[in-house]
């Protein structure tokens, strides 16, 4: 909380599911996060030495301004992988990414990592986009990802939590 500073319960929310995600190497997903938070530019930063062009920044916004420019949960990754802009998963093919991520199931994440891109490239999308979406926000997610609902549930009992330390002395 003293890291991300949220002002909602929303805000609170999407920081404690990237609280969860980890990175192998470089920046942690959380310390990202802050970051962007901070100073959302950086985020553009990141789309524009990723190579998106004006339309796909414009894209990347409709999902991930909300959230500082990182993908925080399963909802999200289906919601970029569905986008007939981007791969056109069906619910049921984005649904099987969820599960794939959810259950660290590394042969169905690989199933999902090829039909997103093959359908991507049916679609017409331009590889720069795909890399961006799969590589950078998804990927963010691969070793542990938590739905909307479970860490809004978390983040409610944390700031019950907070107040109840704040106002009653421990």
């Amino acid at each position: 909380a003293r890291l991300i500073k949220p002002r909602s319960l929303k805000d609170l929310a999407a920081g404690n599911s990237v609280l969860r995600l980890m990175s192998d190497e470089g920046e942690q997903p959380l310390d990202t996060f802050a970051k962007y938070k901070n100073s959302i530019n950086l985020w553009y930063q990141e789309m524009m030495i990723a190579g998106l062009n004006e339309e796909e920044v414009s894209l990347m916004e409709k999902y991930l301004e909300p959230v500082y420019g990182v993908a925080p949960s399963q909802e999200l990754m289906m919601m970029l992988s569905m986008d007939p802009n981007i791969a056109g998963f069906s619910v049921k093919e984005a649904n099987k990414l969820r599960k794939a991520v959810a259950k660290k199931k590394k042969e169905l994440v690989d199933e999902c990592h090829e039909l997103f891109y093959t359908k991507g490239r049916e679609l017409g999308t331009r590889e720069e986009l795909l890399d961006y979406v799969w590589n950078v926000q998804i990927h963010r997610q691969v070793g542990y990802s938590f739905s909307d609902l479970h860490t809004t549930a978390y983040s409610t009992i944390a700031l019950q939590e907070m107040n109840l330390n704040y106002n009653y002395d421990p």
